[in-house]
């Protein structure tokens, strides 16, 4: 936020901070721990001494502010509310009462033992004669009405409709719309003066005159057939103030209203009339829209007889519509066909005549063709309301002009297009719009010759949208469709990678609708496991964790299957195989994350996972059914390889984090540090291969072992003196016949400055100082050449790819300030001088999830931050 604070409309320094540090954060969850920080702040401030009211205003608009941007739950804060009720009551100015009452409005329950306290207050100010303290009273009653205040404030809220102010009649008429869901009667109080209001010189009163008059409408306290002359009235006054450059919100309140109460003849001719006058006005498609809605809930017959008398089509009208350069028109014009039915202007009756010539039908064909997503679906819609066979039609060509693609994106739009008009057509059977659905799939895959077929990320995300907005009936029969498929893919054919993440969606979101028992759904699920790639592999694996949870045992195949995939495949499917044989067989653990989930949607389901393997418990139960399935070469668990970031993820005791130490040179006769087996195991000199320790690496170590070719010349002196910086070295020590990349004379990596002489002894302390004052500075001096960005690749293998710079790197760890929490990187100017900015440039690294890290580089030469951020980018 580089709004300074006079211009940022914070109440307060303190307010005006907190908005900084969350907009600043690098993520969420530190955002949630600067909004926790500050509500205990709060609490502790409210509580230990008394607060003037701009203190108090000033806590309330905070304690506001950290409920609206908590990504997570906040602690209670209803500590705050008898500050806010005395705000609210005694408050100087109307700013203060008014956020006195928004923080009871937001943040009181209705059951709350200050209800009363609020009901007196509000009964007190409806009594004032300042109208700013009614205005506010109103307010509240309309945004959080409730049947305790109804006694209170009946007799009061009578005599206010009649008030001067239009301001408080309006609010009036809302507040008795909003007391009017508690206890209808109260809406017989307005009756006598609704015929009064609905004629008020005041637009926007006439309006909550209309909206209080749905709900009379609705409770049956008045008569629609004593209502409609009344709205007649109105409607041609309204028209007329429209007519007359007036604003037409009055005249789409009254449209809105005859939606109710249905349109007599005279109100359809009149409706007629003004489609006729939109066409002399600008900005009238709103008046339009309207107006067919209200058509649209009129009798065919009566429309007929207003058409005939008018002389002329509702739809003849809007033509001028679908000629317009303007897509929204055309919409426009498309959705208002849809409102009616087509026997009033298609010709499908052999008594009335086509009302649209052959270029406009044609011109409405071609709208299939539209780029506008929305465009194409009305118009299949409408299409399908004159003749279902157009719409069966289209498919067939659409189907068959999708089996020859030129590429992805081409096989995207042509699924997105396909599944729009089976949703279309078969919109009430699940078994169909299945059926299809696998037909289209099948299809599309293998339309681009010599391409392997890859998952269709839109038909992923259209199937599933579509699941979510069905009925349960529908859900029901597309399952049972979608399952026996398995059964087919048991028989030998084959499953394309669409459909089998589509699969375990469905089956993990929609379990109870599936035919298939949750032991035979993982028996199936599993099979497709060994002939998909990784990244579906992932998907399958996390769905068998969820339907693991209705099944009373695990089938020893289906574990058979998982413990085959664990040994073929890379780190992510070994900790994804690990965590389902290790928690699929803990009860406790399933009901623990399937509880967290918000849904059991795959996305939920993931989130839970992670955040259960996150908690210091995670793998207390089940860890010994899953002991011997731990690979022995690194950890299961990515988390164990940010052990030096998190301490309470680890499962045993963390050695000492990367220190920063003197410049260590070698010594062409020292002995070399070899720290690998046959195996490639890395480990601690003097450690044993199986030691669980000698198996884990932190993101510093990784980023310190960087110059691996002088690291391994270290003498012996220097192993005694810098234990963590040999560790590293030893944990990335490589094969002897691995190339590595050439290495200037000087250290790749030192932890002291570059810019002063080797001193024959500095302490550890001393060079960690010097390295963190200089990363500093340079980093601050930098601040006009910055670049973010994410990076596919862990932190390790970017240290790797930046040596190829040919630069001289220092390389401050993680744990250590500045920046803590950020692997800093220091690559100083190749002249030696810290006074000049070529060839100068500060990196930090923070490590992100699926072995990636989002980087932060600041850099005033052109050049070498176009080469960083060509590596960074490729890495």
């Amino acid at each position: 936020m580089d709004i300074p604070f006079i211009s940022s409309g914070a109440l307060s320094r303190a307010h005006y901070a907190l908005v900084r540090k969350v907009e600043i954060a690098a993520s969420p969850s530190e955002a949630d721990q600067h909004l926790l920080a500050e509500v205990e702040h709060v609490r502790d401030r409210l509580t230990r001494s008394a607060s003037s009211a701009r203190q108090v205003k000033e806590c309330l608009v905070i304690l506001l502010y950290c409920s609206m941007n908590s990504m997570g739950p906040l602690p209670d804060v209803e500590f705050a509310l008898p500050h806010a009720l005395n705000l609210a009551e005694a408050g100087h100015t109307v700013q203060d009462k008014r956020i006195g009452y928004l923080y009871c409005a937001e943040m009181m329950p209705k059951s709350h033992e200050l209800q009363l306290m609020l009901v007196n207050t509000l009964r007190k100010d409806l009594e004032s004669p300042d109208i700013a303290h009614i205005c506010l009273a109103l307010d509240v009653l309309i945004q959080v009405p409730s049947e305790d205040v109804i006694p209170a404030v009946r007799e009061r809220l009578q005599d206010l409709l009649s008030h001067n102010s239009s301001h408080i009649r309006r609010r009036v008429l809302l507040a008795f719309r909003s007391l009017g869901v508690y206890e209808n009667s109260i809406l017989q109080d307005v009756v006598k003066k609704m015929r009064q209001r609905l004629e008020d010189p005041d637009p926007a009163v006439a309006c909550a005159a209309l909206a209080v008059s749905i709900k009379l409408l609705e409770a049956g306290i008045m008569s629609a057939d004593r209502f409609r002359p009344i709205l007649l009235k109105r409607l041609k006054e309204a028209w007329k103030v429209y007519q007359d450059g007036g604003l037409h919100l009055l005249l789409l309140s009254v449209l809105q209203v005859l939606r109710v109460v249905r349109p007599c003849f005279k109100s359809l001719l009149l409706i007629s009339e003004i489609l006729t006058g939109c066409v002399r006005l600008t900005h009238a498609n709103a008046v339009i829209y309207q107006c067919f809605q209200v058509l649209a809930c009129s009798d065919a017959h009566a429309l007929l007889e207003a058409q005939e008398s008018a002389g002329v089509p509702f739809v003849g009208r809007i033509r001028h519509l679908l000629v317009s350069e303007d897509v929204n028109d055309v919409y426009l014009f498309v959705s208002c066909l849809d409102y009616l039915e087509a026997s009033l202007w298609a010709g499908t009756n052999p008594d009335t005549a086509s009302v649209l010539e052959a270029w406009e039908v044609e011109r409405v064909m071609q709208l299939l063709d539209s780029q506008d997503s929305t465009l194409r679906r009305k118009t299949l819609s409408v299409l399908r309301k004159v003749d279902y066979n157009i719409v069966e039609s289209f498919y067939g060509q659409l189907l068959q002009a999708s089996s020859s693609l030129s590429g992805p994106p081409e096989q995207e739009e042509a699924v997105s297009r396909l599944l729009e008009v089976i949703s279309l057509l078969y919109a009430d059977s699940g078994e169909s719009y299945a059926q299809h659905l696998q037909k289209i799939v099948e299809v599309v895959e293998t339309a681009v010759i010599d391409v392997k077929p890859h998952v269709l990320q839109t038909a992923v995300e259209d199937v599933l949208t579509k699941f979510r907005l069905a009925s349960a009936e529908f859900r029901s029969g597309a399952i049972g469709v979608l399952a026996a498929s398995l059964q087919l893919a048991d028989d030998g054919k084959t499953l394309g990678p669409t459909m089998t993440v589509i699969l375990p969606a469905v089956l993990c979101e929609y379990l109870d609708l599936s035919p298939l028992s949750p032991v035979e759904a993982m028996k199936r699920l599993s099979s497709l496991l060994p002939t998909h790639s990784a990244s579906i592999q992932d998907v399958i694996l996390l769905a068998l964790l969820r339907i693991a949870s209705g099944a009373e045992q695990i089938p020893d195949s289906v574990l058979g299957i998982v413990g085959k995939i664990r040994e073929q495949g890379g780190r992510h499917i070994k900790r994804r195989c690990d965590q389902f044989i290790r928690i699929s067989q803990s009860t406790a653990a399933l009901h623990t994350i399937l509880s967290q989930a918000k849904s059991y949607s795959l996305p939920d389901i993931l989130v839970a996972l992670e955040s259960y393997e996150a908690s210091p418990d995670a793998h207390a139960t089940g860890s010994s059914r899953a002991e011997g399935t731990t690979s022995p070469d690194r950890p299961s668990s990515r988390a164990s390889s940010r052990a030096s970031h998190t301490a309470g993820k680890l499962r045993y005791k963390a050695y000492d984090a990367p220190r920063a130490t003197p410049r260590l040179r070698a010594h062409p006769g020292s002995p070399a540090l070899s720290a690998h087996s046959d195996s490639g195991s890395s480990r601690f000199v003097g450690q044993d291969a199986d030691d669980a320790l000698a198996r884990t690496i932190t993101a510093g170590d990784l980023a310190l072992a960087g110059g691996q070719i002088e690291l391994q010349e270290l003498g012996k002196s220097a192993v005694e003196t810098s234990p963590s910086l040999t560790s590293a070295m030893q944990a990335l020590s490589m094969k002897k016949d691995e190339k590595l990349l050439p290495v200037p004379e000087t250290d790749l990596i030192a932890l002291e400055s570059p810019f002063i002489s080797d001193p024959p002894a500095v302490s550890q302390s001393q060079a960690s100082s010097v390295a963190e004052e200089d990363f500093e500075a340079a980093w601050d001096r930098l601040q006009h050449g910055n670049l973010r960005g994410w990076c596919d690749s862990p932190i390790d293998v970017v240290v790797r790819r930046l040596q190829s710079l040919q630069r001289k790197m220092r390389v401050t760890p993680a744990d250590e300030a500045p920046f803590q929490g950020d692997l800093k990187i220091f690559i100083p100017s190749e002249d030696a001088s810290s006074a000049r900015k070529e060839g100068l440039a500060t990196l930090r690294l923070r490590e992100g999830e699926e072995e990636s890290c989002l980087w932060h580089l600041r850099c005033e030469d052109g050049d070498l931050r176009a080469s960083i951020r060509t590596l960074l980018t490729d890495a």
